[in-house]
């Protein structure tokens, strides 16, 4: 029997001992702790912090990875204002609005280049949804071109308390595309190297949960970091979810 999308058990997550606890927390991240993950998770859309409203912005979070040693998509071209993009239009491209979290108007390898700048001129204009962070909605809006990446899997890793709990393993960007929940020790791929940056990262934001997303390209056998999200709102299942909260809760 196939096993579900949001069926996984947590008996292989054993890897997480927390780096920090809630004191430790900048006070602006501080999330009001409700009785289950989602109504906790919800508080995140309220948080303002200058800081992290830069980081949603794609272009800006390249730079930030940059700094702490991570792969990352080579950067064509970035505009908040205009879309002079047939240059960088390659074979091979993605071309997405820098301050979105959607996959609405994002464009990989698409042949018809009149579509995708037509689209990326609408989507200057456009904001996150309603029901999407207050800070992800006023980050800077802008448009960017960057490297494709062949990608064999994409991997979300959860940051709690300074350490990752848990990495989302997908053939996709979907949850439907989830092959697995993985911890550090894993068959897939060796990531000691970004489980390490992982944990820096939250100790200098002094933040208490995040999420960071990776390209995983076989060939190179590299990871790429793609971006962040602040209030990761990803569906991970009842299993799941109850093992974050409960360990968010201490």
């Amino acid at each position: 029997m196939r096993r579900s999308r949001f069926n996984f058990n947590t008996n292989n997550l054993t890897g997480w001992k927390p780096a920090f606890d809630r004191s430790y927390v900048y006070k602006k991240y501080q999330t009001p702790i409700e009785d289950n993950y989602k109504k906790t998770l919800l508080h995140k859309n309220k948080l303002q912090c200058d800081k992290v409203k830069k980081l949603y912005n794609k272009n800006e979070v390249k730079k930030f990875f940059k700094k702490y040693k991570l792969n990352i998509p080579k950067l064509y071209y970035y505009s908040n204002s205009n879309v002079n993009i047939k240059e960088f239009i390659t074979n091979e491209y993605v071309a997405k609005p820098a301050h979105m979290s959607e996959s609405n108007y994002v464009f990989i390898n698409n042949p018809n280049h009149k579509l995708v700048i037509s689209s990326l001129k609408t989507a200057l204009n456009k904001t996150a949804k309603q029901d999407e962070p207050e800070m992800l909605k006023s980050t800077e809006k802008g448009i960017l071109i960057e490297e494709y990446i062949e990608t064999k899997y994409e991997f979300k890793v959860f940051v709690l308390y300074g350490c990752p709990i848990l990495g989302d393993l997908r053939k996709g960007s979907k949850e439907w595309h989830r092959i697995d929940i993985i911890d550090k020790e894993n068959k897939y791929f060796n990531w000691d190297k970004e489980y390490e940056i992982c944990k820096q990262i939250a100790k200098d934001l002094k933040i208490d949960f995040f999420r960071i997303d990776f390209l995983y390209n076989k060939k190179n056998n590299k990871l790429y970091a793609s971006e962040m999200a602040f209030k990761p709102s990803t569906i991970l299942g009842a299993n799941i979810e109850k093992f974050i909260f409960n360990k968010w809760c201490k």
